[in-house]
């Protein structure tokens, strides 16, 4: 297999402070969801797995609408889809997906490394109607 000179060249990453948001569809629905409820399922996952950021961040990034990102912390990453915005805040929807990536008690920003991936966006990791612990 011949091996380009991009192979050797890391994805370009930004680190930012991404802001977490209180959604009040999300909230509401992941109490109501079932698992077996594949189209709410689906719609949740659609609703609570976007970053919203910049336009500008997403040119850096070589981003386009809907395309995957890598959002690392030093707890673990998700990944989730992009979606431009004109404000110059990076966003996502509060949910268990996202504040796994939050310190104990630290639910209003994250500190992340943004990174473009071909990786599938990830999965709830608590079913609904469970109980978090």
């Amino acid at each position: 297999m011949k091996k380009g000179f991009s192979t050797y060249i890391a994805a370009p990453e930004m680190k930012e402070v991404v802001v977490l948001y209180d959604d009040v569809f999300l909230a509401s629905a992941y109490n109501e969801i079932s698992p077996d409820d594949g189209e709410a399922m689906k719609n949740y996952i659609e609703r609570a797995c976007i970053i919203q950021m910049p336009e500008r961040a997403m040119k850096l990034l070589s981003l386009k609408e809907g395309d995957h990102v890598m959002v690392k912390t030093e707890r673990g990453s998700i990944v989730v889809k992009a979606m431009g915005i004109e404000d110059e805040s990076f966003l996502i929807p509060k949910s268990p997906i996202v504040l796994s990536l939050c310190e104990p008690g630290e639910y209003r920003q994250i500190m992340a490394v943004l990174t473009k991936t071909d990786k599938e966006v990830s999965e709830l990791l608590i079913a609904p109607n469970t109980p978090a612990h």
